[in-house]
């Protein structure tokens, strides 16, 4: 079995920049390398609440400078004014 030492300081980091942990423990299977089951679940288990804890945050953040502009925004439109029946945005562009 192989624990991965050189994450054993933070486990829940991905093992390389654009690769996840899924991927990375495929890999390392397809290769013949025997991970623990346990470690496995421990890691994938840590990466999923690191992720959902992201997700939060970036809401969060979201939302108060939603809140702070006092108009609702999104991706493509600065000022959403208001919706179409079919749920389409009227925007006001400068």
């Amino acid at each position: 079995m192989y624990s991965f030492p050189y994450f054993t300081s933070s486990p829940f980091l991905s093992p390389l920049p654009g690769v996840n942990w899924q991927t990375a423990f495929t890999v390392l299977e397809m290769l013949g390398v025997e991970v623990d089951p346990a470690y496995k679940e421990q890691v994938l288990r840590g990466a999923a609440r690191q992720a959902e804890i992201k997700r939060e945050k970036k809401l969060k953040k979201a939302r108060q400078t939603e809140e702070s502009l006092g108009f609702e925004q999104d991706n493509n439109f600065a000022m959403i004014i208001g919706y179409t029946s079919g749920g389409r945005g009227y925007v006001k562009t400068p």
